[in-house]
């Protein structure tokens, strides 16, 4: 579902590594916010992220993830996905739903209120001093094309890669 944004305001834009601190602030505050939010991570291997995300669900509010299938074998983002889901944040593991032979490789995080960050940089402490780029911004369109888009890849991964899920059971969300 192809979209033109013709919503956006004002649009903050990230240049790594020469903006590495602001970003990964804005990076941080953006999983800090109060409202429900929406994360695709490719890679997830920042401890300040997943610290983020578990004080977020311990004062309730809603934290929605997906980490990448294929980056699972990474120890450092196997440990924080198991420590998340073991306080209760739910975090979806997939590829794909075109099909398990690709990837997720998204990488934006989106709120209720239709604040964005995006772009290139996976989530890791060392992506902020690669060359990569990330823009912040709101746009409500953006919002409804990113929602519908995570709650079909999570639905597919619950129906069709459940065991790649260490989640005891899917979200109350998700049709069984």
């Amino acid at each position: 579902m192809t979209v033109l944004l013709t919503d956006l305001g004002p649009v903050t834009s990230y240049q790594f590594p020469d903006d590495a601190e602001a970003g990964k602030a804005a990076f941080l505050d953006q999983l800090a916010t109060p409202e429900e939010l929406w994360m695709r991570a490719y890679a997830l291997t920042m401890p300040e992220a997943a610290k983020a995300l578990e004080e977020a669900h311990a004062a309730g509010r809603a934290r929605h993830v997906t980490v990448d299938h294929s980056q699972m074998e990474d120890k450092t983002q196997l440990k924080l996905v198991e420590g998340l889901t073991g306080v209760g944040v739910e975090v979806t593991i997939l590829t794909s739903y075109a099909g398990a032979d690709y990837i997720a490789h998204e990488k934006t995080i989106v709120d209720a209120a239709g604040d964005v960050f995006t772009g290139s940089t996976n989530w890791s402490d060392s992506a902020w001093l690669q060359i990569n780029k990330s823009l912040s911004f709101n746009s409500p369109m953006f919002l409804a094309q990113f929602r519908a888009s995570f709650f079909k890849s999570v639905a597919y991964a619950w129906t069709n890669e459940r065991s790649f899920q260490l989640m005891p059971s899917r979200p109350a969300w998700v049709a069984e």
